[in-house]
């Protein structure tokens, strides 16, 4: 069976998938990551959290790690 999951926005590339997590290099060049599973009935499902690889801003000397809303900030380091 071949399941298709429309995912990607005119543009965007799919770079790589590793066990249940799909790479996706958008228009602008930052990576989102999202995570797919199956729930019991074997449906596949893609979860509502993704990682979202993008640029730095010049106050951050190496990475930051935030929420999207920027209301919590884990750490920059």
């Amino acid at each position: 069976m071949r399941i298709k999951i429309e995912v990607l926005d005119q543009g965007d590339e799919a770079i790589g998938f590793s066990e249940n997590r799909l790479a996706i290099r958008k228009i602008g060049g930052e990576v989102e990551i999202i995570t797919l599973t199956f729930d019991d009935n074997n449906i596949p499902r893609i979860s509502d959290r993704s990682v979202l690889i993008t640029f730095k801003t010049s106050s951050v000397p190496k990475a930051s790690i935030s929420d999207e809303s920027g209301k919590f900030e884990i750490g920059s380091f």
